[in-house]
């Protein structure tokens, strides 16, 4: 979901791209705007006011609802109402080490959590704070052999996030490529605007990109993950030549976002979960009733080719793929559950029994091209035992980049096995 800052993560896109030369083209602006600043309030959850009228109205729900929910959850005013003079939720504040992860390096600072502003305090000053302080310097040249490479952020994130900075930004420089850093859908938009109208505006981008014309590599954070799998599948021009799915909902998740776990009693048992205004409605996929998810499911049930009329391009476009690379957290609070990132989920009827990617329908007819892939060893699980998108720094940087752009040389051929454990 968001990047506060990956370690893996990221680099600054107003529109957002970056280019590495022998002469550094790149003007990169150090000024970044404190969120914080930009969406306090003193306001607190009380009848009639907009905060609380506006959620309502939102989730298309009474107001008493809103109301009853806000007052059971203690965690409501704690991550949700930033006031004057508090942390937001969203800085880049450093986390506790994680003893599971050694001495290793892992992403310093990753917020899991989709930002969660009400409408009336969406992300818009920050992000015309940001546009103000940060005008157009960017020089785009072309640079002849190398991959350009494009990143899409998560919800709740945005290209010109210090994570995503960081990532574009070193993935430009040490790979000397042209790298875009996607603004589709930012901050508290990606929440809120259906994932069908944020593929249009990411086809529409690179489309529009001539540094893309002759293809390029993506790599999709969470539910950037699936909606750059669905560019694949639905447009793929320009071409996608290499893909890594970063903890991607994949497969649907059958629970709300942790950081949005307080709204879910309303979002299961008032809302219809397959048509609400929140976005992962599109991705939503409840294991107790097949016959409902397929009937009703605005765009996973489509980009997954799970309905008994089958789209033959989507399959053809996945199998253009020179490497598609699934990255699997295994102890993953946001995406439930967690087989979903490599293609696996609940057997229908239950959570009881989870399918690996190999024992799923879809795989076993290549729905959409994943057996395929497996069988040519352009398929590649990686599995780590952390949280949502926390993997660690020598992961990314010396096993993922490079095989995003190319460049892993002999470590991996047609025979190394698929899936591995990094530990």
């Amino acid at each position: 979901m968001r990047f506060s800052s990956f370690v893996a993560a990221s680099a600054l896109c107003r529109s957002g791209s970056f280019v590495a030369a022998a002469e550094p083209a790149l003007k990169i602006e150090k000024n970044v705007v404190d969120e914080s600043a930009a969406v306090a309030t003193d306001q607190k959850m009380v009848p009639g006011n907009d905060f609380t009228v506006s959620l309502a109205k939102w989730l298309g729900v009474d107001e008493s609802v809103v109301l009853e929910r806000a007052t059971a959850s203690p965690e409501f005013e704690k991550k949700f109402l930033r006031r004057n003079g508090e942390t937001s939720p969203n800085s880049s504040a450093k986390e506790p080490h994680d003893e599971r992860d050694g001495n290793r390096s892992t992403s310093n600072s990753i917020d899991t959590a989709p930002v969660f502003v009400p409408p009336k305090y969406e992300l818009i000053d920050l992000l015309s704070e940001y546009k103000k302080n940060n005008p157009e310097k960017h020089e785009q040249q072309r640079l002849s052999g190398n991959t350009p490479v494009v990143f899409m952020h998560g919800m709740g994130d945005a290209g010109y996030n210090p994570g995503m900075q960081h990532l574009c930004k070193t993935t430009a420089e040490k790979y000397n490529t042209y790298v875009l850093c996607l603004d589709v859908a930012d901050g508290f938009s990606s929440i809120t605007t259906k994932m069908d109208d944020q593929l249009l505006a990411f086809a529409d981008t690179v489309l529009k990109d001539s540094n893309l014309s002759d293809g390029f590599s993506l790599m999709g954070n969470s539910q950037g993950g699936l909606l750059s799998r669905a560019f694949i599948e639905r447009f793929n021009n320009p071409v996608v030549k290499r893909f890594v799915s970063l903890s991607g909902t994949q497969n649907g998740i059958s629970t709300c976002p942790t950081s949005l776990s307080w709204v879910c009693p309303i979002y299961t048992h008032v809302v219809d979960p397959y048509n609400s205004p929140l976005v992962f409605a599109d991705y939503w996929k409840d294991p107790l009733d097949e016959r409902k998810y397929l009937k009703e499911s605005r765009f996973l049930a489509d980009i997954g080719n799970d309905r008994e009329k089958k789209n033959v391009n989507y399959a053809a476009n996945m199998k253009k793929l020179e490497k598609y690379v699934m990255i699997e957290t295994t102890k993953d609070s946001m995406v439930l559950p967690h087989e979903s990132e490599a293609h696996g989920y609940y057997a229908w009827g239950g959570r009881e029994k989870v399918e690996e990617l190999r024992e799923t329908v879809a795989y076993k007819e290549d729905w959409i091209g994943l057996r395929t892939l497996d069988e040519a060893g352009k398929l590649v699980h990686l599995k780590y035992p952390g949280d949502h998108m926390r993997i660690p720094h020598d992961m990314l940087y010396d096993e993922v980049l490079p095989i995003l752009v190319g460049k892993e040389g002999n470590k991996r051929s047609s025979q190394a096995p698929s899936v591995e454990v990094y530990q």
